[in-house]
């Protein structure tokens, strides 16, 4: 049956579906590769691979039999492609070639070439007379492409063709395409008969068999329909792109873009990596891709903004944007750069109100550098031809780089390679490097340099009615000839930014002299550097620049010190060394090695990169939080919410400083969470949902809601468990770390504050006997209140009383782990023996709900809300990930049904082991077991919608305890996420930490099974093929470990400490004292 193409399922939305499918079946993957796996380009030999893709296709190829189906020639696809590991079938499966031949080998069109020569003589000169006409001559075919043929002339392409037709009809016939006439042998053949034919030849004609077509074109339907009811057929494209409107297709699924594409044949290459499939036939090459390295070879204007922020680089203390250095902010590109604590609060008058936002500022740009040619206007990928391009970031070092060869329009041919990094040795430093070279001329060039101040925040779309200025100017200077320098102030919180550029040109080794000219406003800083170029002769551009805030330690005045620092500064390769050095130190400490996985291994990395930008050794030292969405984007502002919760543990066994300096941060605005308790009608600390430059509620009382275009009520600020989350994370800092200084000061004071908050917004319901907890949501954040209740918030949300029970339990106890502190803690918060009693109750009383079959309620109330009827849901929107904005949209509220944007009741056994659950249920005077865990996470799984990132982690690492390779593939969407941009759109506004924290954190916590139980640190390791030979180091109690994971063994070995420290190591019953220097391998 056919559908219409805006009526299909996205296949990234499928992904358990399709798992189910592929559960104990073989897959062969059948690939169109125009519009496929590349982009249709004006003119084919234009439609280049990406090296990303090329990748992914490799990596399944090992896996899986993997045919590429193309309507070009066999040869050229074959050259484009670059593997050896393929079947090809050209000429729109008229040609198929494989690797090892034999059967496969098969030319259906070999006995047409004489006379496809006479077509291809006669076309050629028929169509020499129309402009664009581009002929395309294939071993089995040939054909007319038209898209570049003005719209008036393009009926003559056809008349052509047809009278071709007509002289031979019983021997040729002519499929169309996009903007393509295929002139073909007549033969009952298309690309579905090829498909058939190859499975045969494969010895895949089976049931066990599941083949995968995905295509774009109308050829391609041959092969949805011969697939019809034994296989998958997906649709690639946009029902909204004008070439496919209104039409009907027989594929089974969609994928919208290329990039999704990547995404999906990545999913599968990991879905059946974990099946421990054997290599397909004709395949087994493996060539050894980087794992270091993010890569573009061709830019794609609807992708930049989200490379932008994949390619971004950071210190801890600043970030930039992955952004050309010659761009400027439109549609396509947006230069930022932002740095922790610079917070700035802005007035919108909306719907006759004013409105409050504080946001994380989108800072001056120092990247600006751009290139002008013989007076020419400034080079920019819109006004010349593009004849190679790369765009790339190296994770080792955070230095991203873009190599373009061009020609402009007068015909000179140019190479650009642009370098740049973030400087993670000296955290005021950024610095960039071009090397241009003429490659056909001779002659002047003008480069500009320049700071720029004037900008805005308008990265988000949904805010883009909040008032986005929040940068004024206040001087720029020119401190020296090759120096400009330029110093702003944020609008209300008054932090100076002072940033100095130093730009030099270099031939061979030399410095050149460069005619100067200067351009100064407050608000921008310009040099232009005119000199020659000699054909064939490379010269390079440097500019280093400097980067001070008036909140940093150690300085004098901001802009002072910027000028000085610049003119302090070596060459920039000079500081890339010291850069690169302080990289490696970094990975000493934090490279997790998966050797078996290189996908994975790539992921890793990436994501721990951009986690160390963010949080970085430079971040101990400031007054800094986690921003949610790291530090290269403004979605959600720039706001500290509770994804700590899955940064710390990845940081508390490698870079344990940084998270006592970001814990700092916390208490640094206890008073301020004092006063949030205080005015809310509460004792303790009420920390905020979301915090920002002095730890006041930011939460907005109104939100966006794109899909209905309307601003509907935000009670999000109800999430009270972010105060839970606080006190989670100090106490297992401590339990990693031992740093009973911080216990004994700012921890416990914390930690106690935090106790009693929750026992004043607790009350003891007598009927029931137990402490209750009315008007928090939990983290699902699909339900703000009852459906049709004037009041915020949930009764007894789960989640929220079971964290209150433990920490209750802890605080209870807190006082006697402190012997030596006891008596000032007490007098320095008034903690009286009456509230230690009260948590000693609670630990025991706080009331939990369950469903009459055993299943712990979200909230009271749960059974009562509406059943979702979650496939006419899927069927008709596709990613229903937000679900809470289609509903609403439809007019109807979230509030009345069973569903949850991410894991809330299911987070209780993240963050939990089955042993500390069991024990807090039975204090409370509930039954737990092994089934309460299997079947609540089985009922919620069923009505979550993954709406969050964090979800998925949340979900890989309670199911690695239930069914390992529905966890595996949960973790593999999480890994994912970001690079794939799996919520479409929102990566491009910032990288989400929590995801990325959390997937290295579940390599530890899930997969090794680490749990520190009474100072001793366990490993209870997982039975997996991807992890074999899994190396990763930890920091335990000060003590750096290495742990590596074999067949049947797990072996640790500890570094030479100087303080011959010792640590207490196990697996299962057996545990062992590691001192240093030594080593130790446990069996398993």
């Amino acid at each position: 049956m056919e559908r219409q193409i805006g009526d299909l399922p996205h296949a990234l939305d499928e992904g358990e579906a399709l798992a189910r499918r592929f559960a104990d079946k073989q897959l062969a993957v059948f690939l169109d590769y125009d519009g496929t796996l590349t982009p249709i380009r004006d003119r084919p030999e234009d439609a280049v691979i990406s090296d990303s893709m090329r990748e992914a296709v490799r990596r399944l190829a090992e896996r899986v039999s993997v045919v590429v189906v193309s309507g070009r020639d066999r040869k050229v696809v074959q050259e484009l492609m670059g593997l050896d590991n393929l079947i090809v079938a050209g000429d729109h499966g008229f040609d198929i070639w494989s690797p090892t031949g034999g059967s496969i080998q098969r030319e259906e069109g070999a006995s047409f070439e004489d006379l496809l020569q006479e077509v291809e003589a006669r076309l050629r000169a028929e169509l020499a007379d129309l402009s664009g006409a581009l002929l395309e001559p294939k071993k089995s075919s040939v054909a007319a492409h038209f898209r570049l043929v003005p719209q008036e002339q393009r009926p003559r392409v056809k008349e052509i063709v047809d009278a071709i037709l007509s002289e031979h009809p019983e021997e040729l016939k002519v499929t169309p395409g996009k903007m393509v006439f295929e002139i073909q042998p007549k033969l009952d053949w298309d690309k579905g008969k090829a498909v058939l034919y190859l499975l045969k030849a494969l010895d895949l004609d089976r049931d066990d068999v599941v083949p995968v077509y995905l295509g774009d074109d109308i050829t391609d339907e041959d092969a949805f329909r011969a697939l019809a009811g034994r296989g998958i057929g997906i649709f690639v494209g946009s029902a909204n792109d004008p070439e496919t409107t209104g039409r009907t297709t027989a594929a089974d699924y969609v994928l919208n873009t290329i990039g999704e594409v990547e995404q999906f044949l990545n999913r599968l290459a990991a879905l059946d990596a974990a099946k421990g499939k054997p290599t397909p036939p004709g395949g087994g090459s493996k060539p050894n891709p980087s794992e270091w390295t993010l890569a573009y070879d061709s830019f794609e204007s609807e992708q930049e903004r989200l490379r932008e922020v994949l390619t971004s680089t950071g210190n801890g203390y600043f970030c930039t944007r992955g952004s050309a250095e010659w761009a400027d902010v439109d549609d396509v590109h947006y230069p930022g750069t932002y740095a922790h604590g610079c917070y700035n609060r802005e007035t919108t008058i909306m719907g006759g109100r004013p409105v409050l936002n504080e946001d994380l500022v989108n800072l001056p740009n120092w990247l600006v550098l751009k290139l002008r040619i013989g007076g020419d206007e400034p080079i920019t990928l819109k006004n010349v031809e593009l004849l190679s391009y790369r765009h790339e970031v190296d994770f080792r070092n955070a230095t991203v780089m873009r190599r373009l060869r061009f020609r402009d329009r007068r015909g000179r041919e140019t190479t650009l390679a642009s370098r740049r990094f973030v400087s993670m040795a000296d955290m005021h430093q950024a610095a960039l490097s071009w090397t241009i070279t003429a490659e056909n001329w001779s002659g002047p060039v003008e480069v500009i340099t320049a700071l720029d101040a004037r900008v805005m925040n308008q990265g988000v779309t949904r805010y883009r009615e909040l008032e986005g200025r929040h940068v004024h100017p206040v001087a720029s200077r020119t401190p020296s000839p090759d120096t400009i320098s330029l110093i702003a102030q944020t609008r209300q919180s008054h932090i100076y930014v002072a940033q100095a550029a130093r730009t030099r040109v270099y031939a061979d080794a030399a410095e050149l002299e460069a005619e100067r000219g200067l351009y100064r406003m407050e608000d921008y800083a310009q040099q232009t550097l005119g000199f020659d170029l000699q054909q064939g002769r490379p010269v390079r551009v440097e500019k280093v620049v400097s980067f001070y805030i008036s909140h940093d330690q150690a300085i004098n005045e901001p802009l002072a010190n910027a000028e000085k620092a610049v003119g302090r500064f070596g060459t920039f390769d000079e500081a890339f060394d010291r850069h690169q050095r302080a990289w490696d130190e970094l990975w000493d400490d934090c490279d997790i090695r998966v050797p078996n996985d290189e996908r994975v291994q790539f992921l890793l990395r990436f994501h721990a990169s951009h986690v160390l930008q963010t949080c970085s050794p430079h971040t101990a030292d400031l007054d800094a939080g986690v921003p949610a969405r790291g530090l290269n984007g403004e979605a959600y502002r720039g706001h500290i919410f509770w994804d700590e919760l899955y940064v710390y543990p990845f940081l508390n066994f490698r870079l344990p400083k940084i998270t006592r300096g970001l814990l700092m941060y916390r208490y640094r605005r206890l008073d301020e969470a004092r006063t949030l308790a205080r005015e809310a009608g509460y004792r303790g600390a009420m920390y905020p949902w979301q915090s920002g430059s002095d730890g006041k509620e930011e939460t907005q009382v109104v939100h966006l809601n794109p899909r209905s275009g309307l601003w509907d009520p935000d009670l999000s600020r109800n999430q009270r468990h972010v105060s839970a989350a606080i006190f989670y994370n100090i106490w297992h800092y401590i339990q990693a770390t031992g740093d009973t200084d911080f216990l004994l000061g700012p921890g416990a004071e914390m930690m106690m504050e935090i106790a009693r908050f929750w026992s004043s917004i607790a009350h003891f319901n007598p009927q029931r006997g137990r402490y209750e907890i009315h008007g928090v949501m939990g983290p699902d954040e699909f339900h703000e209140k009852y459906p049709g209740s004037d009041e915020p918030g949930l009764r007894n949300n789960a989640y929220t009383n079971v964290m209150v029970a433990w920490i209750s339990d802890v605080a209870g106890r807190l006082l006697d782990m402190l012997p030596e502190r006891r008596r000032s803690l007490r007098e320095r918060i008034d903690l009286t023996d009456q509230e230690i009693k009260t948590w000693k109750e609670m630990s025991r009383k706080m009331y939990v709900p369950f469903h009459a079959d055993g299943v712990i309620s979200q909230f009271e109330g749960w059974e009562d809300m509406e059943e979702l009827d979650w496939d006419a849901y899927r069927r008709e929107y596709g990613n229903i990930q937000r679900l809470d904005r289609i509903l609403r949209a439809e007019g109807k509220e979230p509030d009345r049904y069973k569903l949850a944007k991410q894991a809330d009741t299911v987070l209780l056994f993240y963050l939990f082991r089955q042993d500390e659950l069991k024990q807090i249920f039975e204090r409370l005077g509930y039954a737990y077991t092994p089934e309460t865990l299997r079947k609540t996470v089985a009922y919620y799984d069923a009505r979550t919608s993954h709406g969050s990132t964090l979800s998925f982690v949340t979900y890989a690492g309670v199911l690695s305890e239930i069914d390992l390779a529905t966890s595996w593939d949960r973790y593999m969407v999480a890994l994912e996420s970001d690079v794939g941009d799996v919520q479409g759109g929102t990566t491009a506004e910032g990288i989400h930490m929590g995801v990325m924290s959390g997937t290295l954190d579940l390599v530890q916590r899930s997969y090794l099974g680490e749990v520190i139980r009474d100072g001793v640190l366990y490993f209870n390791p997982k039975a997996m093929d991807n992890l074999r030979g899994l190396t990763l180091p930890m920091r335990f109690r000060g003590l750096l470990i290495k742990v590596t994971l074999e067949d049947d063994r797990l072996r640790v070995g500890a570094e030479v400490d100087s303080l011959n420290r010792s640590v207490k190591l196990g697996v299962g019953d057996q545990v062992r004292e590691i001192r240093s220097g030594e080593s130790h391998t446990f069996d398993l």
